[in-house]
Parts: C-alpha cells; sequence; structure tokens
C-alpha cells in the first residue's frame, strides 16, 4: 500500500514539474507575423551535405518557403513538414524551379548528419515533392536565434524534458528576403500556398491571418501561441490523473481489508 501510494504520488509531483507555465508559454512561444520584414543577408547556416550557406545566396531568384523546428522533434515539426511535402506535392510548385523551401533547425545540437537523415527520410516519403532539392539547414545557436528573431518565430527550450516548445507556421519570403505572408497550423492549402509564392514574387505584403482553426496541438493560429486554456486544462487533467489513482487505490486498500 505504501508503495503504491509513493509511486502516485511521484506521479503527481512528476506532473506538476513537468507542466509548462502558461505566462512563460505565452510570452516566449509563438509566431509574430512581422510581414514586410527584411530577413537579414549576411548570417550563415549549413546544409545538410555541411557546406556553409550565407542567408543572402538562398535568395534572388525566387521566393523562399521558410519553416523552423528541430529535426528530431518527437511532436509538431514532423507533422508540419509532412504538410508542407503534402501542399507542394499538390502545388505544383517545382523546388529550386518556382521556389526554394528552406527547413531551419533551432536545436544546435543538430548537426548536418541529422538534418541529411531527416531529408532522406523525406525525400523517400513524398517523391513527387523533391524533397532532395530542399534546404535542410543548421547552424550556431546565435546565428539561428538571431534569423528567428527577426522573422517572428519565438521558441523555448525546457530543460526539464529536453524538449522546444514553438508553434506551427510557414514564412512565405519574397527573393528581396522581405516576409511577405505567414501561413499558420500543419496543413497547408495547396492552392493557397501557390497563391502566397506567386505574391511573394511580386514582393506584395498579405494580410494578416485572422481565422481560427482548431489543430491538433491546440494553439491560437492568429497569434501562433500555444492556447493558455488548453494548458491548463492539461495541468488539471494531470493533476486528476493522480488523484484518481490514489483514488484507486485507496479502494483496492478497502477492498482488501474487507475481506481479512
Amino acid at each position: 500500500m505504501r508503495a503504491c501510494l509513493l509511486v502516485a504520488l511521484l506521479v503527481l509531483a512528476a506532473g506538476a514539474r513537468a507542466a509548462p507555465d502558461a505566462a512563460v508559454l505565452a510570452r516566449e512561444v509563438g509566431i509574430d507575423q512581422n510581414r514586410g520584414t527584411r530577413l537579414p543577408a549576411a548570417l550563415e547556416l549549413r546544409e545538410s551535405d555541411a557546406t556553409r550557406l550565407r542567408l543572402d545566396a538562398l535568395f534572388g531568384a525566387r521566393p523562399v518557403l521558410l519553416m523552423f523546428g528541430y529535426y528530431l522533434c518527437p511532436n509538431l515539426c514532423r507533422t508540419d513538414l509532412a504538410g508542407l511535402a503534402r501542399a507542394v506535392q499538390e502545388s505544383g510548385l517545382e523546388p529550386g524551379e518556382d521556389v526554394e523551401i528552406a527547413f531551419v533547425g533551432i536545436d544546435p545540437r543538430e548537426g548536418p548528419d541529422t538534418a541529411a537523415a531527416v531529408q532522406r527520410e523525406y525525400a523517400a516519403a513524398f517523391p513527387e515533392a523533391d524533397v532532395a532539392r530542399w534546404h535542410f539547414l543548421t547552424g550556431e545557436e546565435d546565428a539561428v536565434r538571431a534569423l528567428a528573431r527577426r522573422a517572428g518565430f519565438r521558441y523555448l527550450y525546457d530543460r526539464e524534458i529536453d524538449q522546444y516548445a514553438h508553434a506551427a507556421g510557414l514564412y512565405v519570403v519574397s527573393p528581396d528576403r522581405m516576409v511577405s505572408s505567414v501561413l499558420l497550423g500543419v496543413r497547408f492549402d495547396p492552392d493557397e500556398l501557390a497563391a502566397a509564392v506567386e505574391g511573394a514574387a511580386r514582393e506584395e505584403v498579405a494580410a494578416p491571418v485572422q481565422q481560427l482553426l482548431l489543430l491538433c496541438f491546440h494553439y491560437d493560429p492568429t497569434t501562433g501561441r500555444y492556447s493558455l486554456r488548453i494548458v491548463r486544462a492539461l495541468q488539471v487533467l494531470g493533476v486528476a490523473t493522480a488523484l484518481g489513482l490514489l483514488a484507486l487505490v485507496w479502494r483496492m486498500q478497502r477492498r482488501h481489508g474487507r475481506r481479512a
């Protein structure tokens, strides 16, 4: 009985420690729709083959689809990448011809080898998206954070669980490095994606996203922030689960006592 109670209390304590603070998430995690902002030219990142890429070399000829995340993310990033690959396949956009596509890793511990492995995985899974011509990038933390900050992508590293908290979205950037539009979520409509690329090619600044979508990771797409209501609900759910476990142990102990 004591052992069961100890396990239940440990579960409750672990849940309390792991639960994200809503105020911190609201401040540190999100996507700011910095439309009209010009991205820096001189930052240097690394391609998946370890060659160095100055950011301005990515631009100039065509629009760029820019996504942030991390390669070993167990949650949102793979859903986001898959959503982009499907949309590219269905939109008719040709990477390297109509548009450049870049995924920038936010975890400085990940290098070109990790990026290359993920690129091969998605190239095999989405052959019509021509993922081999995408740019799977890594870089020094200062460079990546500077790029993310200018774009408006805010993220937070949680040491307790060794994961990054971040929102899901896609920046559509003009050939002159200007953020033309921001598409939020983990799924992208192929026609809307193609239209956004066309607008970026004309150096247009799109209107901000206004619609509220219900997505699997429960954040507000109008702000790119995690829903504080959902965060609190998950905290309550974790406590309720532990309390339910305690109640179950107590009932089992009572039954055992009566039989004795």
